[in-house]
């Protein structure tokens, strides 16, 4: 079905992944070439991304963010194309994933670390602005829906 979601989310979604991406891809690259990330803002970069937390089966946790970030770039890309109501729906639904993982890498950064990552921190800005933005997409789209289905009843009475 096709859907008509106002272009400001739609460019938002792009905007905060693309940040993520950028944010998750020089972390990934830093950690595969064994480079310092360096910090900037707050101190303790070096001890969020040395710890035993900064890898998930070998992998940097920002490989994992960097696909979060691609799949939502992309299918919002494609979204701009074929207004299927259908795909961001399903881009929207995973948005939570990135949420929650975002809360549980600050609580480890905050209260087991206690130390803080500035690219940590960025990207859980953009992760949570996508959740956010994505809630605000689905919700809208729920009320056009209830309200469709309101207009349809009337004229049917």
């Amino acid at each position: 079905m096709k859907t008509d979601i106002k272009t400001l989310p739609i460019n938002l979604l792009l905007l905060f992944s693309l940040i993520g991406f950028l944010d998750a891809l020089y972390l990934t690259i830093s950690h595969f070439q064994g480079n310092e990330a360096g910090c900037f803002l707050v101190h303790g970069c070096d001890i969020v991304l040395n710890s035993k937390y900064s890898e998930i089966f070998g992998l940097p946790t920002a490989f994992l963010g960097l696909l979060f970030y691609l799949v939502i770039f992309l299918g919002v890309f494609v979204y701009n194309f074929k207004k299927d109501e259908n795909l961001i729906k399903k881009i929207l639904l995973i948005t939570p994933l990135g949420f929650l993982a975002t809360l549980w890498f600050l609580y480890l950064q905050a209260v087991v670390l206690r130390a803080f990552c500035s690219y940590c921190l960025l990207s859980a800005v953009a992760s949570t602005l996508i959740f956010l933005t994505g809630m605000s997409i689905l919700w809208q789209q729920k009320k056009k829906e209830r309200f469709a289905e309101k207009g349809e009843k009337m004229l049917e009475s």
